[in-house]
């Protein structure tokens, strides 16, 4: 794991973690959904 990718995995679970808490908040599907999609997505994807 190199510095970059750790950096993007930061940038993109915390953008996900906002629209989760939105999402959870507003009771909204979609802002729900894609914050999860969004702090999942650095699991699956090894370089982004």
């Amino acid at each position: 794991m190199d510095t970059s990718s750790l950096m993007w995995g930061l940038i993109f679970g915390s953008i996900g973690l906002g629209f989760f808490v939105y999402g959870k908040k507003q009771k909204a599907a979609i802002p729900l959904f894609s914050g999860i999609g969004l702090m999942v997505m650095p699991y699956f994807i090894s370089n982004i």
